[in-house]
C-alpha cells in the first residue's frame, strides 16, 4: 500500500525517536519531508531501487531549482520595506481599456525588484466598469469606497476594510457605481509580464 510522507509525518517520527524510516517502493516523500528529515538526521532508506520514485524526486529537485532560478539575483538581499499611502503618487494606468472617463489610476510599490515573490500597488478608479483576464494570483483589500467583481452572473462587491481574492485565470468587470480605491496584492510579483 502507498504512504505519503509529509514534513509533519516525519517531525512524528522523529518525536518517537526514530532515527531511519524503511520506505516501499511506491511511497511518496514530499520535497519538504525530504527537507526536514534531512535536517533532523532521520535517514529515508528505500528497501528496494525504484525508478519511479527516483525520477519524481529529481522533478521535486527540479522543480526547486527553477522556482529558486526566477527569483531575482537580489531576493535573498530582501529588506523589509514601508510604504506610506500619502506618499504614493498614482500613476494612469498603462493599459488602454478604453474608458479614459474612469480615472484609471495605479501604481505598484512592491515588485520583483524588492526581492519578493509577490507584488503589491495601490489602484483607483471612478465610475463604471473595464474587462480584465488575470494570468496571476490577485487580491483586493478595499481602502475607501465600493469596489465590485463582475465574474459571469457573480458579483462581488467590497467596501472599506473587505477582501476579495481572484485567482489566476479568471476573466472578470472591475467595476464601481461611485469610485474604488484599494491595495491589490499579485502573485507572482512580476504580474504584467504574465
Amino acid at each position: 500500500m502507498k504512504r505519503l510522507f509529509t514534513a509533519a509525518d516525519i517531525r512524528i517520527w522523529k518525536e518517537c525517536g526514530e532515527t531511519k524510516i524503511d520506505l516501499a517502493p511506491d511511497d511518496i516523500v514530499t520535497p519538504e519531508a525530504e527537507d526536514v528529515a534531512k535536517a533532523l538526521h532521520i535517514a529515508l532508506v528505500r528497501t528496494t531501487h525504484d525508478p519511479l520514485a527516483d525520477q519524481v524526486r529529481a522533478v521535486a529537485r527540479e522543480m526547486r531549482a527553477r522556482t529558486q532560478d526566477k527569483r531575482p539575483p537580489d531576493a535573498r538581499g530582501a529588506r523589509v520595506k514601508l510604504i506610506r499611502r500619502q506618499q504614493v503618487e498614482l500613476e494612469p494606468f498603462p493599459f488602454d481599456v478604453k474608458r479614459p472617463d474612469m480615472h484609471i489610476r495605479t501604481t505598484d510599490v512592491i515588485t520583483d525588484r524588492d526581492g519578493s515573490p509577490m507584488g503589491a500597488g495601490f489602484m483607483r478608479f471612478e465610475n463604471g466598469s473595464f474587462p480584465w483576464t488575470l494570468n496571476y494570483d490577485e487580491v483586493e483589500f478595499v481602502i475607501d469606497g465600493e469596489l465590485e467583481i463582475r465574474v459571469g452572473d457573480e458579483s462581488f462587491i467590497g467596501h472599506a476594510g473587505d477582501v476579495i481574492f481572484i485567482p489566476r485565470g479568471t476573466s472578470i468587470l472591475f467595476c464601481t457605481r461611485t469610485f474604488a480605491h484599494f491595495l491589490y496584492v499579485t502573485f507572482p510579483a512580476n504580474w504584467t509580464s504574465q
